[in-house]
């Protein structure tokens, strides 16, 4: 620790006299040092956050940090921090901040196969189709109009081929009305009936007992998922919104999936 500590303030004593470009993706050992550094400087003055990457921004003497699913940029001091849209601006409008996220996006999609892949049947409602060629895992909300009008379609998405399994995502909280609502049909003998009921908008007698939900809305900043329905398909790509089930073949077909 007082190694860290003593790289730092190496950092912040030659920061100013540093005349450097917009950082390269690299990062060589100093940088290495000093991103760790900061790391551990803004975790702990910032209680429950969590920086799960780190790397050089691009505009000198700043990082980009990625926590909860979001990004924030740091400056090497990490006494100063920002979240918004960062636009280069020298040689042609660019917004960095949205290529971040898109690229941040691909590195997610092998975790979101993986971890998808490895849930088991009895933490999910799933629609199966017939002659399964295609496979897609939704996080839903009981009080989302878009939700709803997606598990609409579910049977002529299983007649395409396209099993729908899907997960809770009660955008207001755990506890919550929308909660229970998921809740009661996870806990219902029947889920998948009274899935179709809870999402055609009419209510049930309430259930109660141990079930995923919670575990599934703690994927959600893991996943970068903002809103819901968010569509995961097979290969772990996310698909945020409503589409058609002829959309969403155009999209598996357009990702060889």
């Amino acid at each position: 620790m007082k190694y860290i500590i003593k790289m730092l303030a190496f950092a912040a004593l030659f920061t100013s006299s540093l005349l450097v470009a917009a950082p390269e993706k690299g990062t060589d050992a100093f940088d290495q040092a000093a991103m760790e550094a900061i790391k551990l400087k803004v975790e702990a003055r910032l209680s429950g956050f969590k920086v799960e990457s780190i790397q050089p921004a691009p505009m000198a003497d700043w990082f980009e940090i990625v926590a909860e699913g979001e990004i924030y940029y740091v400056s090497r001091s990490a006494d100063h921090l920002f979240t918004g849209q960062l636009i280069a601006i020298k040689d042609k409008v660019v917004n960095l901040t949205e290529v971040s996220k898109v690229e941040l996006d691909k590195q997610r999609s092998p975790m979101r196969a993986k971890i998808l892949a490895a849930m088991k049947d009895s933490n999910l409602v799933t629609f199966p189709a017939k002659e399964e060629q295609h496979r897609i895992d939704v996080f839903v909300d009981a009080d989302c109009g878009y939700c709803r009008k997606l598990h609409q379609h579910v049977d002529e998405m299983n007649n395409l081929g396209i099993t729908v399994r899907y997960l809770g995502f009660p955008r207001a909280g755990l506890g919550t009305s929308s909660y229970k609502k998921l809740e009661t049909a996870w806990c219902s003998t029947d889920k998948k009936s009274a899935f179709d009921t809870v999402m055609s908008g009419a209510n049930l007698p309430e259930k109660i007992c141990e079930n995923p939900i919670a575990a599934h809305y703690g994927l959600v900043p893991k996943f970068g998922i903002h809103g819901t329905p968010a569509i995961i398909l097979s290969n772990g790509d996310l698909l945020p919104g409503y589409l058609t089930p002829p959309q969403l073949m155009t999209e598996l077909t357009r990702r060889g999936l």
